[in-house]
């Protein structure tokens, strides 16, 4: 059905419709369409995927949003962070990671810091560190010093990785006018003075 739905042209209202149906198998196919239309609709109606009761339904809806650049639907990636499956989780991280919109900081801090003393997210560490977020620093910096080396070995990646871009944008200088400098004025250089004529000198004839 999803390849006849191509062929002919995807329609965001026929998508959108499909993303809403009864049937699964159409749910499913439609927000794998759905990633190909960039389209307000078909955006709204992945949103509302991501409340479906199929775990891999909101788990593609993720994917498809990210695939959108849909920097809109942060705010519902975010709420997926404190989904029931945590598939669901990883999903939304990775998805607000490709977003890179500072808006999901505060949610993934959030998320990282519930889940630090048991099995750390290492996505989230990435998430934050691809957004770039200086607020994020913090909390990098305590991962930074884990006692597992994977956890802080990617905290330090991600600081390294908001600390660059800091960098970068910290050194390029405004750009600034600079005047033209005034041409100096070329001096003449001076005449030798004009030899007068000696009152002892005498045209005097050679003996021929």
């Amino acid at each position: 059905m999803m390849l006849l739905l191509l062929a002919c042209g995807p329609d965001p209202a026929v998508i959108a419709t499909g993303i809403g149906s009864d049937n699964p198998a159409v749910r499913q196919d439609m927000v794998v369409a759905g990633k190909l239309v960039d389209d307000p609709v078909v955006v709204e109606a992945l949103v509302a995927a991501l409340e479906d009761e199929s775990t891999i339904i909101r788990i593609t809806a993720l994917e498809s949003l990210a695939d959108l650049d849909a920097v809109d639907a942060v705010p519902a990636i975010c709420l997926r962070l404190e989904d029931d499956d945590d598939a669901v989780q990883r999903a939304a991280v990775d998805a607000l990671g490709r977003l890179q919109d500072p808006a999901a900081t505060p949610a993934l801090v959030d998320y990282l810091d519930r889940n630090r003393a048991g099995r750390v997210p290492l996505n989230a560490l990435w998430a934050l560190g691809n957004i770039g977020d200086p607020e994020a620093l913090p909390i990098l910096s305590r991962f930074r010093e884990h006692e597992d080396p994977y956890v802080a070995y990617n905290a330090d990646q991600a600081l390294r990785t908001i600390g660059d871009a800091e960098f970068v944008a910290d050194a390029e200088p405004d750009p600034v006018e600079l005047e033209e400098p005034e041409e100096a004025p070329v001096e003449e250089a001076p005449k030798a003075p004009a030899e007068e004529p000696s009152e002892n000198k005498k045209n005097v004839a050679f003996p021929g």
